[in-house]
């Protein structure tokens, strides 16, 4: 595998043109002339996609989604009954849709009298007006009492920036780092044993390979993207200061906290519960400064790759018809680098101020928080361009590999360290202090050198390798680690291309337990069976002792302590259990009719499959029963692996059946979930593997057993959760 990851890298990328999707870039070129501001001017054309993210227009629509789905939440988890069918939903969520969303109708409410109202001066009570006005156009104006219901405006504000911000990581900021990465990598691969002279200091140093120098760079851009797939935002959704104060007045016996955490938690992000009106935005805070880091390390690149071109070892290519000076026609200035440099630097800035201004607020809130908010488009927006800056020039570079050799070949002095290391070896104190006398501020050939380690080593094996040695033979272990760093970069790649700051992005399996989570009845069947199984042997069981029997949830164990109950009751009729097994194979399957399907079990199954999530069951059921039952619930074409008590010798809630799925699929404990109903099977065994794991049951938790990450009274939060 790793062969073929470094082949893949050791093709050159096509060309990047920042303005390839965009409808007319002409007008945008124009339009960018009469533009105060940097980002919608000059550098238009390398971050217009943040537009669609990070814009007043786009904050409007992210806060209709936010109030629409509080709609939907409340219909189907409020404390009383909103009628809303699925058809309906979906005509809600068409709402804001970006084709049928008019911000426009919005600013005027806002800014603007419109239809004899406003100027609002409220962007939010403006957007509520909006939907409003949609709602009664699709015949859905019922719903008015209900939308932004219990909210305040800062519920939908919090929640909306998130949505943003993931959108525009996902959408714009990890796309551009993966051009510059894949780039990157491609130097690395294809140069990783090309020599290169190092330097130090400005000086001349110990050899190194080109592709070590820029995996260098590939390195720093995998470990800052390996932190930021590592984030989550957060979320409130707790009223006007955060006590969700109307709720405790009109429902009081309702879970309020829960409702509001399954909404934020249902977005992928993590709940806040303390919070006053707004929300804490330390969460935001660390995505911003890691994204600083992304500009710092790209920073570094591009100063790097400069080097390279005044050094000549890296060589611009001329491009048809651009000039590179006004006067001195010769010249082909690397100009975009020094621009992302300026991006680069004014974003880090930037940042830097927005820490202080998005976290301190006075009493229960101001509203100095907001203009940073808005700012994030400059923030992410000179990234941006940055990042597309260094691409382009990343696409219109070559490298020289004879002026590497030629820089080598004339500073054979580089292989001081070899010398003096190699005197040390032989147990020579002074070999330091040797080596310097005879080399330190010259120019020296290959002669020359081999000509003072003549001198000065003792005759031996390591002398004779050290004679044989070249400058470009003496890189160490610089084309392994390039390469290393190109697998590094792949592995991270892989994965926030799947998306990041989203839970559901971070989970490539879902496992279930199947008796009690994906489908119910299951004791009701097997005390009709078993009673079924206990006549046609005549054992005479009483009901009372089949309830007895029915109470393990493994069946193997019920077999042989019916067997074992049979044989001493009927000591002149006994039995095996191959005996009992052969009965109860033939009525199996004839109590079907008292099972029934998890209720969202199928829409779960679906959802997740559907958004590429591998998807199985673990259970203690042998595998003809289970595979007749996924058949009875419609089930079947939905499961990438069933593992059942055919396949470990040892039982939930020991670890091993789950960790037999998750070896099947091909994925680590840490990208998967397990689901169950039983904290004293199912999640003790995924806990015992570092999964995260979902209780669904009906709400009990032994505050003693063992912790589910989340809590759910049914599948359906499943959905929302990891089913994006």
């Amino acid at each position: 595998m790793s062969a073929e990851v470094l082949e893949h890298y050791s093709s050159r990328p096509d060309a990047f043109d920042p303005l390839a999707n965009h409808p007319d870039p002409s007008r945008l070129y124009i339009e960018s002339l009469y533009q105060a501001s940097l980002l919608a001017g000059r550098e238009k054309p390398f971050c217009w996609e943040l537009d669609n993210y990070l814009s007043e227009g786009a904050l409007h629509r992210y806060r209709a989604l936010i109030d629409i789905e509080a709609v939907i939440h409340l219909a189907e988890n409020g404390p009383f009954e909103i009628p809303l069918a699925e058809d309906e939903k979906d005509t809600l969520r068409s709402l804001y849709e970006p084709d049928n969303f008019d911000a426009r109708t919005v600013i005027r409410y806002d800014h603007i009298d419109y239809k004899g109202e406003g100027p609002l001066e409220h962007d939010v009570k403006a957007n509520e007006k909006y939907i409003a006005e949609r709602l009664d156009e699709v015949g859905l104006g019922r719903l008015k009492p209900w939308l932004h219901y219990g909210e305040t405006s800062e519920d939908t504000n919090n929640l909306a920036f998130n949505l943003m911000l993931r959108d525009a990581v996902n959408n714009v900021v990890v796309p551009a780092v993966a051009r510059v990465g894949n780039r990157l990598a491609y130097f690395t691969a294809t140069f990783a044993e090309t020599p290169i002279i190092g330097m130090t200091h400005t000086q001349n140093a110990s050899p190194t390979t080109i592709g070590k120098r820029v995996g260098k760079n590939l390195e720093l851009t995998t470990e800052v993207m390996d932190e930021l797939r590592a984030l989550q935002l957060s979320g409130k959704f707790s009223g006007a200061v955060g006590n969700h104060n109307p709720w405790g007045v009109l429902d009081p016996d309702f879970d309020i906290e829960t409702f509001a955490r399954d909404f934020v938690e249902g977005f992928g992000f993590t709940y806040n519960a303390i919070e006053d009106q707004r929300n804490n935005h330390l969460a935001v805070t660390q995505l911003l400064n890691t994204l600083s880091r992304v500009a710092l390390v790209t920073l570094q690149t591009a100063q790097n790759s400069w080097l390279q071109i005044r050094d000549n070892v890296f060589v611009q290519e001329l491009v048809k018809g651009e000039k590179g000076s006004s006067t001195m026609s010769h010249k082909i200035n690397p100009w975009r680098i020094e621009n992302s440099e300026a991006l680069f630097e004014q974003a880090r800035r930037l940042i830097q101020g927005a820490e202080d201004g998005l976290v301190i607020s006075r009493d229960d809130r101001d509203l100095s928080d907001h203009d940073w908010q808005r700012s994030f488009g400059d923030m992410l927006g000179r990234i941006v361009a940055g990042l597309n800056y260094v691409t382009i020039q990343l696409d219109r570079l070559h490298v020289d590999e004879n002026r590497a050799k030629a820089m080598l070949h004339n500073s054979a002095e580089i292989l001081s360290e070899l010398l003096q290391t190699a005197g040390r070896r032989m147990g020579d104190p002074e070999a330091y202090d040797s080596v310097v006398k005879a080399t330190q501020g010259k120019r020296l050939s290959l002669e020359e050198v081999r000509m003072i380690a003549n001198d000065l080593l003792s005759a031996g094996g390591a002398k004779d390798r050290v004679m044989a040695t070249t400058p470009s033979e003496y890189i160490g272990i610089a084309s392994k680690l390039a390469r290393d760093s190109v697998l590094g970069w792949h592995a991270c790649r892989s994965v926030i291309e799947k998306g990041v700051l989203d839970e559901a992005n971070t989970v490539d399996a879902v496992l279930f337990d199947f008796d009690g989570t994906l489908h119910f009845g299951d004791k009701d069947e097997v005390f009709a069976r078993l009673s079924a199984v206990a006549d046609q042997l005549g054992s005479g069981f009483s009901p009372e002792q089949i309830e007895v029997f029915v109470a393990h949830s493994d069946f193997r164990v019920m077999r042989s302590q019916m067997v074992e109950a049979h044989n001493l009751a009927n000591p002149t009729d006994l039995i095996t259990e191959d005996d009992f097994q052969v009965v109860n194979d033939s009525v199996s399957g004839n109590f079907d009719n008292l099972l029934v399907a998890a209720e969202y079990a199928p829409e779960a199954l679906d959802r997740l499959k559907e958004v590429g999530k591998k998807l199985g069951i673990v259970t203690t059921r042998g595998i003809t029963s289970l595979e007749r039952l996924i058949r009875h619930h419609g089930l079947s074409g939905k499961l990438d692996v069933l593992v059942t008590r055919e396949d470990t010798e040892i039982p939930k809630p020991h670890p091993d059946p789950v960790a037999v799925a998750l070896k099947k699929l091909g994925v680590e404990p840490s990208r998967a979930v397990f689901v169950g109903n039983l904290q004293t099977d199912d999640i003790i065994a995924g806990n015992a593997l570092g999964m995260r794991t979902v209780l669904v049951n009906d709400g009990t938790l032994h505050e003693l057993g063992a912790r589910p990450t989340y809590h759910y009274t049914s599948l359906r939060p499943l959905i929302r959760r990891f089913g994006r």
